[in-house]
């Protein structure tokens, strides 16, 4: 399988947890259940601009040097364009504001549960971090400007939470060399993958979420995101959600390896067709593209991805 599968020939060779032969499921559960899930996790889940509390959450962030020296550094950077230093984690907050603040906080949590295994190198956790936050902030605008963030509160957390299957993949025996986080789209990762591991890290990240009990739908949109990158879906309001998130997490990656590239580019590339023509469907292509436009959400995914 030298070469990349893609469309109907990819989809057939991704598996439900339940139908992997037994000693695959045992080899990669054993993973699975040494990740706690992140304490801090309450901010990204039930919490609402609404019942946002700035000194609640500062008291929690500052009990960790390191997230809050990494909200202060972000809050003081050119990026976010402060006239003058911020110097306290409660004004980094209430500058970051709400959704950007739970992003990086979050993102900053999963890295620290997972880092618990030597096998996986800080550099590496360095990046899924950066690429969750990122993937998060960009599902936030996303969802919000196609008037979808209200029927499902969720998706941020699924972006959140999309790529930790591949944590899971570096914490094994055989860990993926360096090229693997250069993999330019899913369908090669995904290739990639069922290659090496028999696995896929969509189906490592269901996993995880399940073993930490988080509710329906969070767990079967985390391990069915490359539905609509490899398969025409009907135009449903769980696909439009589905095919809206699995376009804000790969354009995440890509945004942080080329942060200049913008949706149409990034739908342009030939692995991405089968979902530019979901979203097409849809009618969420100008949608997104008005999004990308927007200074706001283009300054906190710099933020983001810091």
């Amino acid at each position: 399988m030298n070469e990349i599968l893609t469309g109907n020939r990819l989809a057939e060779r991704m598996q439900d947890w339940d139908v992997l032969d037994d000693g695959t499921r045992t080899q990669w559960e054993s993973l699975v259940t040494r990740i706690n899930l992140p304490p801090m996790y309450k901010h990204a889940a039930g919490s609402t601009v609404d019942n946002f509390r700035p000194k609640e959450m500062a008291a929690d962030i500052e009990a960790d040097p390191v997230i809050s020296g990494t909200i202060i550094a972000v809050a003081n950077s050119a990026k976010i364009g402060l006239s003058s230093p911020i110097m306290t984690v409660d004004r980094a907050i209430v500058h970051l504001g709400f959704n950007l603040i739970v992003s990086i906080i979050s993102s900053y949590q999963l890295q620290q549960a997972l880092g618990s295994n030597s096998r996986v190198s800080r550099e590496f956790l360095d990046l899924i971090r950066r690429w969750s936050a990122t993937a998060r902030t960009t599902a936030l605008h996303f969802f919000k400007r196609a008037s979808m963030h209200d029927a499902n509160e969720d998706a941020p957390t699924v972006a959140l939470l999309a790529r930790l299957g591949t944590v899971i993949l570096a914490m094994s025996e055989h860990p993926p060399h360096s090229n693997y986080i250069t993999i330019p789209d899913e369908p090669g990762r995904l290739t990639h993958e069922l290659k090496e591991y028999g696995i896929t890290s969509p189906q490592l990240s269901g996993r995880l979420v399940r073993h930490w009990g988080l509710p329906d739908p969070i767990p079967q949109h985390v391990d069915n995101l490359w539905r609509p990158v490899l398969s025409e879906l009907d135009d449903t309001p769980d696909n439009r959600c589905l095919t809206l998130l699995a376009l804000s997490v790969n354009l995440a990656d890509t945004y942080m390896n080329y942060s200049m590239v913008t949706p149409e580019e990034f739908l342009g590339r030939g692995a991405y067709a089968q979902l530019a023509a979901n979203l097409e469907k849809m009618g969420l292509l100008g949608i997104i593209n008005e999004a990308w436009e927007s200074k706001l959400m283009q300054r906190e995914l710099e933020a983001a991805s810091y």
